[in-house]
């Protein structure tokens, strides 16, 4: 009797853990999303709106993932609604925890192609990102806030470049 009980312990325990450790290498999450370019002056455009990401798993070593991350985002300028920004990005991000229950965090850096368009003009800037987040995976739920910084230099026009650029989205997601 002992050792059925003793053998049934074990196995529980065996089984919660291997559901414990379930890894999930795909995401897809609603994006609240804000961009802000920053001038010389102090003058800003500060961009907010809603969005989309994908998130998946490319390589997985037991302890650090490798992995891609890719969004959309449509913003209004918060002080000219006529003014939208369609925000993409892809990143490659490196971390811990990205695919698995439990805190995660990851950093690493991509692609942004941003198109700023009004009544008269329209504008399409594109460069490189660091990106950078936090966040924790449930079960089948992931909350996360990820950062790209972006070179000011990529954000020039007729009469205008900004100093700096970031872009921030706090993502709620289902993982599968």
């Amino acid at each position: 009797m002992m050792q059925k009980i003793t053998i049934s312990v074990l196995a529980f325990c065996v089984l919660g853990a291997a559901q414990a450790e379930e890894v999930k290498n795909f995401s897809v999450s609603a994006v609240s999303a804000a961009t802000v370019l920053s001038y010389k002056g102090g003058a800003d455009d500060d961009f907010s709106g809603f969005g989309a990401s994908f998130f998946f798993t490319i390589h997985d070593d037991g302890s650090k993932q490798w992995a891609g991350r890719a969004s959309y985002a449509y913003m209004s300028h918060d002080n000219f609604s006529s003014v939208r920004l369609h925000a993409t990005d892809f990143s490659a991000v490196w971390g811990s925890n990205l695919n698995r229950v439990g805190f995660k965090w990851g950093i690493g850096g991509g692609l942004f192609n941003d198109k700023v368009s009004g009544p008269a003009r329209s504008f399409t800037f594109n460069g490189l990102q660091l990106t950078g987040g936090l966040g924790y995976n449930w079960d089948s739920v992931s909350l996360a806030l990820w950062m790209n910084l972006r070179p000011g230099s990529a954000y020039k026009g007729d009469g205008f470049k900004a100093e700096s650029a970031a872009n921030v989205g706090l993502e709620l997601g289902f993982r599968f």
